[in-house]
């Protein structure tokens, strides 16, 4: 080791202070570079798992393909792999009591499709052979079919068709017609008996507007002309959507549609939503930005006042002669030293601060996404670990870099004189009268200080400055990406839910079921409503200009909504919580309806979650555009598209008397359900054809939803009725919560982070200033400056310190809070809002630190002697 090496170990070791808090600033660098990689690397992994467990381990898929297409596509080059499911078809089962599901959709797959599909076994065994068949659970709790293990089920296989042509379309719903009866025929093409030898889960590939319940078998080779879907992953995602688009260009391919495994590809990093990679990485920049800056401040400042306490050292050993670049040396040295001790340290600290927090927060997580079969663990890969240390060993260099070339550019000469400590001019050092009068001489004397020694001070000021913008900056990131999960997530005023279509059960139906689960015991607060959906014309006048925005014909404004038949009870609540009067609201002669004016939907355009308020007037009309399918299929197809709509539809006034951003109890503020339109069940008819209303709800609030959903689901279950349809919400908000819960522990953990690197930069740079004055400090306690004196002195010193840093870190940390909306912006509308509260604390923090660290910085030299300070020459 040479002598300047030495020298730089011998410095560190008598400064241990600066030393720990230069290390601990390392340390917090690199844990937080590990905390963000290895939380990224383990999400990343985490959500491929879990979309790999519900939608199967493929890529892309080409449905109704010959098997001659699966040679063709492992042989592509571009093609990693490739198997294939025999497509058995549809068959009818008797006893199905979903009318838009009426079949059973079977599919045969061999070992490799069995492995990297979604087939999950709840009970029973997987299939061994081509005559055994493993049920979806949902044949029973939705379809009302029930098998168990040995039962033998018969099926007549074949292709769904519409007017003598095959349905291709993999999942497409059932083709109904105005009445939501099929209009479907099924072609059967074998028949075949099945002994049932386990159930599985729901598979995540069967969407839930699908006609048949996904079952399977194993492959029967012995069946020739049968379609297959052909699966497959590729070696590049990104490039699979173009991919896709050409394949129907090759000739020695044959199939009817393809798709993608959307979830997959997104966390593999492809995703046809640009949008969802710029709000990722924007964030994601955003998060190593304040990390680097908060870091780099810290380091920063330890290297440049190690080096300002260095350079009479540094004249020294130029006078023997050390070059330039030895010196530089010297503190490159001195930062790679730190390092091998603090990035270690920071990335061990990282992986076992995100690992406890994986493990206490993972169930929990898994709760909120309902992927609880599959567990969050930490992952730390290879690449999420170098990229931890090179960003830290970049901060670090980058931190060492700028002291190191000052220490080279002044002459040996000026370092032993340290001449330029102290460059003044007369006019620099005048002085304010009101600082005399309010702190007296030892105002004058900290202020002439100040003005001396800018360089010393201008660190200082620069820690605060940081610091301010750091815990700001944070505190609006963590706003910010709160906001932006409750915005995706719907809070719900009840527990549970059940859906049923009316034109089966009629109103009254619903009515006793809805009474039947209110005396169940448990239950807090029932009601029962009719929905509708419907288009609705706006007047130009009424439309909001925003609204206006998202018109395709201008001269025609339309909005979707719904229409809501209430209980009166419930209408007459609404009323009241508003403040309107019921004589006027519920005239019988002409009934005014109350509107939830709140659209929330996802825009394709911009590609991001919008919200908008339709009308501008809380009064007015809307029309209704009630649509008769029955005349609509009457006409000849190829004339339905030119056929005027009024020939087929009945066009109905709504009026409304009052725009309220609050719902009645039980109903939705969701993704695209439009406005909301209240009226009381007993005058609907005045107002709407009751046969318009499809759908009915029964909406239930309980002292214990888990037990009242049980009870619920066995009064459905003994009536021989679906449970598919009844749904426990109260679980979900807990999911909600946990979710929200989730980025509050990273985003706070972030904060602490960033506010230790915050608190540690301003200690070092005010103790260690406040070190390097030890002879000043002698000097005017030699001169009888006394201990209250040199309180006033600091007490200003501590105000000026903290005044300059809030003028310039507030007006920044308001444009990095305005970059963090931005991000933010891109893929959830909101709202640009200051975090007033991060600010008064932030102001409050400045003082208390800057006051703290210069007590305690006080406190160890107050007893120094003056004559042995004098001699001190911070060597």
């Amino acid at each position: 080791m040479n002598i300047f090496n030495k020298v730089t170990l011998k410095t560190l070791m008598k400064n241990k202070t600066r030393t720990i808090v230069t290390i601990i600033g390392i340390i917090l660098s690199a844990s937080m570079f590990t905390a963000v990689t290895t939380s990224i690397s383990s999400l990343q992994n985490y959500m491929i798992n879990v979309s790999i467990y519900n939608n199967g381990d493929w890529e892309g898929v080409l449905y109704y393909s010959q098997e001659e297409t699966l040679d063709s596509i492992k042989n592509d080059d571009y093609i990693k792999d490739a198997f294939v499911g025999q497509i058995l078809g549809y068959s009818y089962v008797e006893g199905i009591q979903n009318d838009y599901k009426p079949y059973v959709y079977l599919l045969g797959g061999d070992e490799e499709f069995i492995d990297n599909m979604p087939v999950h076994i709840t009970s029973g065994r997987l299939p061994e052979n081509s005559e055994e068949i493993v049920l979806p659970e949902h044949l029973s709790t939705n379809g009302g079919v029930h098998y168990k293990v040995g039962d033998t089920i018969t099926l007549k296989l074949g292709d769904r068709t519409i007017d003598g042509e095959d349905i291709v379309v993999e999942d497409k719903a059932l083709l109904v017609d105005g009445n939501g009866k099929s209009i479907e025929e099924l072609k059967v093409r074998l028949e075949r008996t099945y002994t049932v030898v386990g159930f599985m889960e729901r598979p995540g590939t069967e969407s839930y507007n699908a006609p048949g319940y996904t079952a399977v078998t194993l492959k029967d080779p012995s069946l020739k002309d049968v379609p297959y879907n052909v699966y497959f992953t590729t070696e590049e995602p990104k490039d699979i959507f173009g991919y896709l688009d050409n394949l129907s260009s090759q000739e020695a391919l044959s199939f009817e549609d393809y798709s993608n495994n959307s979830d997959v590809l997104r966390y593999r990093g492809s995703s046809v939503y640009e949008s969802f990679y710029s709000v990722l990485y924007s964030l994601a920049a955003i998060l190593f930005f304040l990390i680097v800056f908060g870091s780099v401040s810290l380091i920063y400042n330890a290297f440049a006042i190690s080096v300002s306490e260095r350079t009479k050292q540094f004249g020294l050993l130029s006078s023997i002669g050390a070059t330039k670049k030895q010196l530089g040396r010297s503190v490159f040295f001195e930062a790679f030293s730190l390092s091998v001790i603090g990035i270690p340290l920071g990335i061990l600290l990282g992986i076992v601060g995100i690992g406890v927090t994986f493990y206490l927060i993972g169930d929990k997580m898994a709760e909120s996404l309902y992927t609880g079969a599959v567990s969050l663990r930490i992952s730390v890969s290879p690449m999420s670990i170098i990229i931890a240390t090179l960003l830290a060993l970049v901060t670090v260099f980058i931190s060492a870099y700028i002291p190191s070339r000052r220490a080279t550019r002044i002459t040996a000469i000026e370092a032993i004189r340290q001449s330029n400590d102290v460059k003044i001019k007369g006019k620099k050092v005048k002085t304010s009268k009101l600082v005399y009068k309010l702190f007296g001489l030892e105002g004058i004397l900290a202020e002439k200080q100040y003005k001396r020694n800018k360089r010393r001070y201008r660190a200082t000021v620069l820690s605060l400055f940081i610091s301010v913008v750091l815990f700001i900056s944070a505190s609006s990131f963590v706003s910010y990406l709160t906001d932006s999960v409750s915005v995706t997530t719907d809070v719900r005023d009840y527990d549970i839910s059940y859906y049923q279509g009316v034109d089966d059960t009629g109103f009254n139906e619903l009515a006793k079921l809805a009474e039947e689960f209110s005396s169940l015991g448990g239950i807090t607060r029932s009601s029962y409503y009719y929905e509708g959906s419907f288009s609705m014309l706006v007047d130009d006048s009424l439309a909001s200009d925003r609204l206006k925005e998202f018109q395709v014909d201008t001269d025609k404004i339309e909005v979707y909504g719904s229409v809501y038949a209430i209980e009166d009870s419930e209408f007459i609540k609404l009323l009241e919580d508003n403040g309107l009067d019921k004589d006027v609201f519920m005239n019988p002669d002409k009934p005014i309806a109350v509107i939830t004016d709140f659209l929330k939907t996802y825009d394709d355009i911009q590609q991001k979650v919008i919200t908008l308020d339709a009308f501008k007037k809380d009064q007015g009309s809307l029309i209704l555009k009630n649509v008769d399918y029955d005349k609509y299929n009457e006409i000849p197809e190829d004339k339905q598209d030119s056929t005027p709509e009024e020939e087929y539809t009945e066009y109905i006034t709504l009026n409304f008397g009052y725009i309220t951003d609050e719902t009645a109890y039980g109903t939705d503020v969701d993704y695209g359900n439009g406005v909301m339109i209240f009226y009381p069940q007993s005058l609907i008819s005045k107002v709407v054809p009751e046969d318009t209303f499809l759908n009915g709800r029964i909406v239930i609030s309980s002292d214990n939803h888990d037990e009242a959903y049980d009870k619920m689901v066995e009064l459905l279950q003994s009536k021989g009725m679906p449970t598919d349809s009844l749904v426990d919400y109260a679980s979900f908000e807990d999911n909600d919560r946990n979710m929200i819960l989730i980025v509050n522990v990273f985003s706070y953990g972030f904060i602490v982070l960033i506010s230790l690197i915050a608190v540690a930069n301003v200690f070092n740079t005010i103790s260690t200033g406040i070190n390097l004055r030890r002879r000043e400090f002698a000097m005017l306690k030699s001169v009888g400056m006394t201990q209250k004196g040199f309180n006033r002195m600091m007490t200003f010193e501590s105000i000026l310190y903290g005044v300059k840093g809030l003028i310039f870190g507030l007006p920044v940390a308001v444009l990095v809070t305005y970059a963090i909306y931005r991000s933010i912006n891109e893929g959830v509308e909101t709202d640009f809002y200051i975090p007033l509260m991060a600010i008064a604390i932030a102001v409050l923090s400045v003082f208390a630190v800057v006051f703290a660290s210069t007590v305690y910085s006080m406190s160890k030299i107050k007893k120094d002697n003056p004559i042995d300070a004098l001699k001190n020459e911070n060597l």
